[in-house]
């Protein structure tokens, strides 16, 4: 399993909380700031693997990102 640092852990919960004071979903927020930190790209199951979500979450949230409802 490839673990988060510390400072990449701390800023995705952070991001999922400004999200959600942003009006997007925490979660969503969460898949959008360890995308954007990652050196390389993701796919779903990576993602929830890093961020301890489940895979059906991570589905959700990234067509919600891919519809650009936020």
């Amino acid at each position: 399993m490839d673990t988060l640092s510390p400072l990449v852990r701390s800023f995705v919960a952070h991001f999922g909380e400004m999200g959600s004071r942003w009006g997007i979903n925490r979660t969503v927020g969460q898949i959008y700031a360890l995308i954007f930190v990652s050196p390389a790209p993701l796919n779903a199951d990576e993602i929830a693997e890093k961020l301890e979500f489940s895979r059906s979450n991570v589905s959700m949230g990234l067509k919600e990102l891919q519809a650009g409802a936020w």
